[in-house]
C-alpha cells in the first residue's frame, strides 16, 4: 500500500544550505533522492535528511534520526532544524573520518504531555528504537510519569531527571491508610508515598478517601 509523506532534506545551494520539505512515496521512500533538487529556479545537491538507516537502507545519502524526530514530533522552527540538521551533517562527516568503529547502545527518550501521542510513537517506532516513553503532568499505567524534567547533557549522552507527580494532596491527608488497604498492588506505603511503576490506576485508592485527598 502506497502513501505519501514530507521529510526535511539539507541541500547545498549556490548561496549557502537551506532546508526543503521533500515529498516522498512509499515503499519507493528515501532511496530514490541522490541527485539534485529543485530549489526555486536552481538545481541543489542534497547532503542530509531526516530518516533511519534500518528502515531505508538503499538511501544513497546520510540519513539522520534526530532530525526525523524533532521535525515529525516537535514545532520547531524552520530555523532551528536547518540548525539541527547542519549540526547532523557535520557529525555524519565526522564518523566518516573514523578508522575504528563504536557500537554504542542508545535509548531514545520520548517525552509528551499526551498519551495518546506516546501510545502512537511507540506503535510506529518501538520495533525500531529502544524506547523510554515519559509522560508529562499526567499519569498513564504503562509509562513513566513526571511533573518536572531536566535534561542534562555530558560526553557519554544526555541524562535526564525526573520529578515524579504525587497523586495525594497532603493538605487534606490525613494519613488515615484508608488507601491502602484498598490497592490491589500493593502500591502505597505509609506517607503516603505511591510506586507509580506498580499503579494501574484502578481509582480503589481515591474511592476510598474520605478526604477527597488522591
Amino acid at each position: 500500500m502506497k502513501g505519501t509523506h514530507t521529510i526535511k532534506v539539507l541541500v547545498a545551494t549556490p548561496d549557502g544550505q537551506s532546508l526543503l520539505d521533500k515529498e516522498v512515496t512509499e515503499p519507493d521512500s528515501l532511496w530514490e533522492i541522490s541527485s539534485d533538487l529543485d530549489h526555486g529556479q536552481e538545481r541543489c545537491t542534497p547532503l542530509i535528511m531526516g530518516g533511519f538507516r534500518e528502515l531505508d537502507p538503499q538511501a544513497k545519502i546520510p540519513l539522520s534520526p534526530t532530525l526525523k524526530l524533532n521535525s515529525d514530533l516537535t514545532d520547531l522552527s524552520q530555523r532551528v532544524l536547518l540548525n539541527i540538521a547542519k549540526a547532523e551533517l557535520h557529525r555524519t562527516a565526522c564518523q566518516n573520518f573514523k578508522t575504528y568503529t563504536v557500537e554504542a547502545e542508545r535509548e531514545v527518550a520520548v517525552i509528551s504531555k499526551e498519551g495518546e501521542a506516546l501510545e502512537g510513537f511507540l506503535h510506529t517506532w518501538g520495533g525500531v528504537l529502544d524506547l523510554t516513553p515519559i509522560l508529562l503532568k499526567k499519569c498513564h499505567p504503562d509509562f513513566i510519569c513526571a511533573r518536572e524534567i531536566t535534561v542534562e547533557y555530558g560526553p557519554d549522552g544526555c541524562h535526564i531527571s525526573l520529578l515524579a507527580p504525587s497523586p495525594v494532596d497532603m493538605k487534606r491527608c490525613t494519613r488515615c491508610g484508608a488507601c491502602s488497604w484498598v490497592c490491589p498492588e500493593d502500591c502505597i506505603l505509609p506517607g503516603p508515598f505511591f510506586d507509580l511503576e506498580r499503579c494501574t490506576l484502578c481509582g480503589r485508592c481515591k474511592d476510598a478517601c474520605s478526604q477527597n485527598a488522591i
